[in-house]
């Protein structure tokens, strides 16, 4: 993967990855001094030709060279090498992660399945506002895994490669398709990737029904977020113990209930809720409200989702159907349904982006009344208008100088 940096972020960059796992999630990366650290034929593709010796070989000039190469192992609590990245520094500030490899005992596994999704919809760790990011896969023999899912997770196909970009902010469709032009034109990405991006711009976004394109383009973009189109926003109330399991690993010092299984990286998620508290639409955007103490956190919108699909139905078919992602078992849904054939709602979401600047209970429902809303308690989801949403965006995301 190449990844280029707009200047504004290059100092981020080089204070080190913001990557989501290494906060009580179980999951940790290391800088590699030594490839007698870990077992190498765990990574190599013999079936694509590839041995051990040039392998081996490979790594050893890049970590002979510590100031263009930068060698990460990333392991769990049970597993000293879970992935492998091989990352170049450009002098331009920008870096190639010249080989993304998962350990080959994970393929298969429900575990590899996450950390896979997890890198191709974070290959340098959390997206962070501010960031303009271009990645390409250049790796000559990736692990299939992590291509299969770059694939669902909006990246495009161009030149021969697997592109994905990164636009944070706000965008109209001029401004947007002025920057994707002038991307083009400088370089930065290919002619192809920026042709395919602006159709899905250039689509009507203000018929009902085209929810999905306008949400598809948020993907394409993410994290950033457009100002047209019929795209409904949710705020969501949620538990604090629930919204560290699911996405937030910064709310406060309890552990995990399943380290291994790391959910709290999973892009891919459900919610649970009573039908009559949840979205009433399939597609959409999900601001969570964390409720709970102030001084841990809580009272505040701390992230924004995507809203992928809505299911209603018996608590015992909708744990059948969502039981893959993992966090919660059927002692927490009997705890709040009371009964497998309760009614339930389950919510699946994707991509979550976690705010820099949390907002609070009072600024929101500030935001809500100068739009025409009455102030919410937030007990149930709350549809809001999109003017609303991206003030409370734009705020959230905003940097402290």
């Amino acid at each position: 993967m190449i990844v280029q940096i707009s200047s504004d972020a290059e100092s981020d960059i080089a204070d080190g990855y913001q990557y989501r796992e290494l906060t009580r999630s179980g999951i940790e990366r290391h800088r590699v001094v030594s490839i007698a650290d870990f077992d190498l034929k765990l990574f190599i593709d013999s079936a694509g030709g590839e041995t051990l010796k040039v392998f081996r070989a490979e790594l050893n000039a890049m970590l002979a060279d510590p100031r263009e190469w930068e060698i990460y192992r990333v392991c769990s609590r049970t597993n000293e090498c879970i992935a492998l990245f091989a990352i170049r520094v450009l002098n331009d500030g920008g870096r190639e992660i010249h080989r993304l490899r998962l350990n080959r005992r994970l393929v298969g596994t429900r575990f590899g399945r996450i950390l896979a999704e997890y890198f191709a919809d974070q290959p340098l760790g959390a997206w962070r506002s501010g960031q303009r990011r271009t990645i390409t896969i250049s790796d000559r023999l990736p692990t299939p895994l992590v291509v299969e899912a770059c694939t669902r997770r909006g990246w495009c196909q161009a030149d021969g490669s697997l592109w994905r970009l990164s636009l944070p902010g706000v965008w109209n469709q001029g401004s947007l398709n002025a920057e994707l032009s002038a991307m083009r034109d400088s370089g930065v990405v290919p002619m192809e990737l920026a042709r395919q991006i602006s159709q899905t711009v250039d689509l009507d976004h203000g018929c009902m029904g085209n929810e999905v394109e306008t949400q598809r383009l948020e993907c394409l973009i993410h994290p950033g977020k457009v100002t047209f189109g019929q795209l409904p926003t949710w705020v969501i109330p949620i538990q604090p113990r629930w919204a560290q399991e699911l996405f937030d690993f910064r709310l406060w010092d309890m552990p995990l209930f399943n380290p291994e299984t790391s959910l709290v990286i999973n892009p891919d998620s459900a919610y649970y809720k009573s039908p009559l508290q949840g979205p009433n639409s399939q597609f959409g955007r999900i601001l969570w409200y964390v409720s709970g103490d102030k001084r841990k956190g809580g009272g505040r919108v701390r992230a924004c989702s995507a809203l992928t699909k809505r299911v209603t139905g018996t608590v015992k078919n909708l744990f059948g159907e969502f039981q893959r992602f993992g966090v919660y078992e059927w002692r927490h849904l009997m705890e709040h349904f009371k009964g497998a054939d309760a009614q339930g709602l389950a919510i699946e979401f994707t991509s979550t982006e976690l705010f820099e600047n949390p907002i609070t209970f009072d600024d929101v429902n500030d935001v809500l009344e100068s739009h025409g809303m009455r102030r919410q308690q937030f007990i149930s989801a709350v549809a809001i208008p999109d003017a609303a949403f991206h003030e409370i965006y734009s705020r959230s995301t905003q940097r402290e100088s």
